[in-house]
């Protein structure tokens, strides 16, 4: 223990400014991919939120085929229950309703990956099987990294594309008591 004393108290005063200046630099470049995702994931929720008057999110629920269909994001809006899964792929995606594989092209070259509709529609099936009766459409969210130079499929939603200043948030109230029972069968607590 002394020597660590003896080694703290012989370093300069100016060194230790250096070091106190090199942390304050150091610090921000360590801590920017953490504060950008916590800032994507914030980007994300408000746009969400703006499409309806409550949402729920990491939902899992029955498919109805001994397995489980997972809910990234469940809106309520008026006229029904809106199943949100989203997509974190950046560059330019390429892709239609009807095509098995999507691709994802950067800097780096092009990747393909599976449908995201195909997969939106097992989740809706999932939750119309456990809520029969009740309206519920469903949506693929691509976050702001991402761009449609081909346009974006039906059913595909882009963080961009939604501005929750202007997306005139719905209140508990306008949602029919059908939906508001739905919503406490599949989201109980919540």
């Amino acid at each position: 223990m002394d020597t660590i004393l003896q080694t703290v108290a012989s370093v300069p005063r100016n060194g230790w400014f250096l070091l106190a200046a090199a942390a304050v630099i150091v610090t921000p470049w360590l801590l920017r991919a953490p504060l950008r995702r916590y800032l994507d994931a914030r980007r994300i929720q408000r746009a969400i939120r703006s499409l309806g008057a409550r949402v729920a999110s990491d939902i899992t629920i029955s498919d109805g085929i001994d397995g489980s269909a997972c809910i990234d994001y469940l809106v309520m809006t008026p006229r029904y229950l809106l199943v949100v899964l989203v997509k974190r792929y950046p560059g330019a995606i390429f892709g239609s309703e009807r095509i098995e594989q999507w691709a994802q092209v950067m800097r780096e070259g092009s990747y393909k990956f599976p449908n995201p509709l195909t997969e939106l529609q097992d989740v809706v099936s999932a939750v119309r099987a456990q809520l029969p009766n009740v309206p519920v459409k469903g949506a693929v969210l691509f976050d702001h990294d991402s761009v449609f130079p081909k346009g974006k499929p039906e059913g595909v939603l882009h963080v961009p594309d939604i501005d929750p200043r202007t997306g005139g948030r719905t209140q508990l109230s306008d949602i029919p008591e059908e939906l508001q029972q739905a919503w406490s069968r599949l989201c109980p607590g919540q």
